[in-house]
């Protein structure tokens, strides 16, 4: 094995440990307030500290490891057989992805100097280019991203979705939806806890993956006599999700309030920095975050699923009602035949 190949494990592994952390801190935050509370919630952020420390310090080892590879073209429609599924339309984002924001939502993580915002886009001039040309050609003729693959896991005390895509004849895991089997008001629910996304990339270019695993998790849930529920631990982009689903009577809100969980914002900064994902795509990902909120707290302590969101025998149907189209969510899908 190549040094190459020793610095992406040790990366992996040091990943898989710093998820571990942030699922500790999830449960922590269960914990009635009080000091064993901050301790271990204190030891925690340590932890998570460090961790991020680490993967930081393998990256720049893993840069100087092997030269910098070339920012791939943006994918394009795939040569499709006669009558094979094509996938979802791609559409441009709402988000000029062409210029990088020097901030956004007031979020800190989306902050960027002048400097900055002028170093980037000097590094990503040819993605850029990439992106216009993209948007040029989606005007004259339909473009589809790949279709995605859903699978999922079930055991009495947890519910994981994965999602995979094929990428150059290679089936490539794209991300994982991981909840966990609780009560709520003496019901059996899922409680979402984590979202590890593996291919910004592919899920910047082809952003319906994200709700098709949604979309899985509430229908597996449902089979399974529960509900999947918003957590008090939430991102941005997860709370975009579950506001969204209040709106449309879809959701309730219950308790007071959810703390914000910044980990994805921060993962992102740190993608683009290190250039795993280029500026149109970094634009992409973050083009509808709403702003943050005061005292760094969501409104609602947990947000489940309303009871008529799931599929009614025979017809099996989960109707999510979302955030259709550029760059936004489209919640409603027909579930499908397995």
């Amino acid at each position: 094995m190549s040094r190459a190949d020793d610095l992406a494990k040790a990366i992996a592994d040091t990943r898989r440990q710093a998820n571990e952390v942030e699922a500790r801190i999830s449960r922590i935050l269960t914990m009635p307030s009080g000091a064993p509370r901050r301790r271990a919630m204190a030891l925690a952020e340590s932890e998570r500290a460090e961790f991020a420390k680490e993967i930081a310090r393998l990256r720049k080892m893993q840069k100087g490891a092997a030269p910098k590879p070339t920012q791939p073209d943006a994918p394009a429609p795939r040569a499709q057989s006669a009558g094979r599924e094509k996938g979802e339309k791609w559409r441009p984002s709402s988000c000029d992805v062409t210029k990088l924001p020097p901030q956004r939502g007031g979020w800190k993580e989306l902050s960027f100097s002048r400097h900055d915002v002028a170093a980037f886009e000097a590094r990503d001039r040819e993605a850029i280019e990439q992106a216009r040309r993209r948007i040029a050609q989606s005007e004259s003729q339909d473009l589809f991203c790949p279709v995605p693959e859903i699978v999922h896991e079930l055991s009495p005390g947890s519910l994981a979705v994965y999602a995979y895509v094929t990428l150059d004849g290679k089936r490539t895991h794209v991300g994982t939806l991981a909840a966990q089997a609780d009560t709520l008001d003496g019901e059996r629910v899922f409680v979402t806890k984590s979202a590890d996304i593996e291919e910004y990339g592919v899920l910047a270019d082809c952003p319906g993956i994200g709700r098709k695993m949604y979309e899985r998790a509430a229908e597996v849930a449902c089979a399974s006599g529960g509900r999947i529920v918003g957590s008090r631990l939430r991102s941005v982009f997860s709370e975009k999700f579950w506001k969204r689903q209040i709106t449309r009577k879809r959701a309730t809100c219950r308790g007071s309030t959810a703390e914000v969980f910044g980990a994805p914002l921060d993962r992102l900064r740190e993608a683009l920095e290190d250039g795993r994902i280029t500026v149109p795509q970094f634009v992409q990902l973050t083009c509808n975050v709403g702003p943050r909120p005061s005292a760094n707290l969501w409104p609602c302590e947990y947000v489940p699923l309303s009871r008529g969101a799931c599929p009614t025998p025979p017809a099996k149907h989960v109707d999510l009602s979302g955030l259709k189209g550029r760059g936004r969510y489209r919640l409603t899908t027909a579930s499908r035949r397995r």
